[in-house]
């Protein structure tokens, strides 16, 4: 073959299409930092750089031309605020609002929690997976959220119907219990043997009564 092949692509097609992608590659790395940052930090570190990309936007709008390092200059000062969330990121000041990392699950509970115990609920986990009753007797439990979503325990005689979230087979259902708050369960009197509970809203969150 002989001479060149050339491909030319039209630039109202290449500009948007460059155009879009460098906004989602700043979207994203913003994020990114915000996200790792504690919430104060991600909310001043966001209006700064909003208020930098408008102060910038409106020196370009009144000035015909600018030279190539006050370009360059006025892009360090607009994107200043997320370096400084970069090294609040980095140096893990205040701890990660948004870093799985930093998330602690709850404090497992040394024994089982027995009636008249309290469970505790914390970063969509429970304290303890295990409860202990007494067989034919009405007992009581306290789930303690103290996580930021709302929790509540459910007590089904099998595995299946604890799967299947089937509330007419479950044993018990208590009441939702709201973030920072208490509630005192009545249970009802169970025979011997082990059931599943879990949380209705989190079905993750899972355990089993004892009752013996």
């Amino acid at each position: 073959m002989v001479g060149e092949v050339r491909f030319k692509v039209p630039l109202p097609i290449l500009i948007p299409a460059a155009t879009l992608l460098v906004i989602a590659g700043v979207t994203i790395a913003m994020s990114r930092v915000l996200l790792s940052i504690p919430a104060e930090a991600a909310t001043v570190v966001a209006l700064a750089t909003a208020a930098n990309i408008l102060i910038a936007a409106g020196l370009l709008a009144h000035r015909k031309r600018m030279e190539s390092t006050s370009l360059i200059e006025m892009g360090v000062i607009v994107l200043y605020p997320l370096v400084i969330g970069v090294v609040i990121a980095l140096l893990g000041i205040g701890g990660a609002g948004g870093s799985s990392e930093t998330s602690e699950p709850p404090a497992q509970a040394a024994g089982p929690v027995e009636a008249g115990g309290t469970l505790s609920a914390e970063a969509l986990q429970f304290a303890g997976d295990s409860i202990e009753l007494p067989a034919g007797e009405k007992a009581e439990i306290t789930l303690d959220n103290a996580d930021t979503a709302p929790h509540n325990v459910y007590i089904f005689e099998t595995a299946e119907d604890a799967d299947a979230l089937a509330d007419d087979a479950a044993l018990f259902g208590g009441e939702d219990v709201a973030p920072g708050e208490s509630v005192t369960y009545s249970l009802p009197a169970l025979d011997k043997g082990e059931y599943p509970f879990l949380c209705r809203i989190h079905p993750a969150m899972r355990g089993v009564v004892t009752v013996k």
